[in-house]
């Protein structure tokens, strides 16, 4: 009987962590590991840690706190999975693997009338080319400190001409 009674208490803490904290922990997961295709494994991996420590946790002064340090270590496990994984693949099968998101994305050509051509070109070269600021000062002959100041202001005019959470 108290078997039973410790499991329904930990299915019950469970749940109640699964409903407080499912939507921000997806978005965070998202957010961290910029793979769509990751963020339902990414939560699956999370809660069943969760599970495992269940009675730790039930005891634990800040069990959020704890979801979101575990979360970012699956997020780097799988991101580093997938990346080794996504590196055997040709291109057609890495196009096949994409999945629809459920989230809703900013069309570039809209990123591209909300900014200056010069903000967009900085944008584009950093986020979609992946170029690292360093590259970039260099190609535009420019300092470092100027080109990140450039992004960061252009992402916070986007952030407030559309409407981003």
């Amino acid at each position: 009987m108290l078997k039973l009674n410790r499991k329904k208490k930990k299915d019950e803490f469970i749940e109640k962590v699964f409903a407080e904290m499912y939507d921000d922990l997806k978005a965070f997961a998202f957010y961290k590991s910029r793979d769509k295709r990751l963020v339902e494994d990414i939560l699956q991996e999370t809660y069943l840690e969760a599970y495992r420590h269940a009675d730790e946790l039930m005891e634990h002064e800040n069990y959020k706190g704890w979801m979101y340090v575990t979360a970012m270590n699956k997020i780097m496990k799988l991101n580093k999975e997938s990346m080794s994984y996504n590196e055997c693949l040709c291109f057609e099968e890495q196009m096949d693997a994409v999945v629809e998101p459920e989230y809703d994305f900013v069309a570039l050509s809209e990123i591209q009338s909300l900014v200056k051509a010069e903000d967009f070109k900085l944008i584009t070269l950093h986020y979609l080319d992946k170029y690292t600021y360093d590259e970039i000062a260099k190609m535009c002959d420019k300092k470092t400190s100027y080109v990140k100041m450039r992004i960061f202001r252009a992402l916070r005019q986007l952030k407030d001409k559309i409407d981003i959470q």
